[in-house]
C-alpha cells in the first residue's frame, strides 16, 4: 500500500471515527432528552395519582354521608308513619269525646251514664 493510500485510509478512518463520535453524541443527547421526558411524565403521573386519591377520598366521604342521610331519612319516615297513626288514634278519640259531649249537652246530667255505656 502506498503512502498516499495509507494517508487516505487514515483520513477516512478519522472521518468515520468523527462521524461515529457525533452520532454517539447525538444519541446520548437524545437519550438524555428522552430520560428527562420520562421523568417529567412520571412526575405528572405522581401528581395525577395524588389528585385522584384525594378525589377518591372526598367521594368516599360523600358516600358515607349519603348513607347516613339515607338512614336518617328512613328513621324520619318511620317516625312520620308512627305520628300519622297516633294522629289517627287521637282524632278517633276526639270524635268519640265530641259525641259524648254532644250527647251530654242534649241529655243533661246523664253524662256519667254515657261514659258508663261506652265502657
Amino acid at each position: 500500500m502506498s503512502l498516499d493510500a495509507l494517508f487516505q485510509q487514515i483520513l477516512l478512518t478519522e472521518q468515520q471515527a468523527e462521524e461515529k463520535r457525533r452520532l454517539t453524541h447525538r444519541v446520548k443527547l437524545e437519550i438524555k432528552r428522552n430520560h428527562e421526558q420520562v421523568m417529567a411524565i412520571k412526575e405528572e403521573l405522581r401528581e395525577a395519582k395524588i389528585q385522584l386519591e384525594t378525589k377518591v377520598q372526598h367521594l368516599s366521604e360523600k358516600l358515607f354521608y349519603l348513607e347516613l342521610l339515607k338512614k336518617r331519612e328512613d328513621s324520619i319516615e318511620k317516625q312520620k308513619v308512627e305520628l300519622v297513626n297516633q294522629k289517627s288514634i287521637l282524632l278517633n278519640i276526639l270524635k268519640v269525646l265530641r259525641e259524648l259531649i254532644f250527647h251530654w249537652l242534649e241529655q243533661g246530667p246523664t253524662f256519667l251514664d254515657c261514659l258508663l255505656e261506652v265502657r
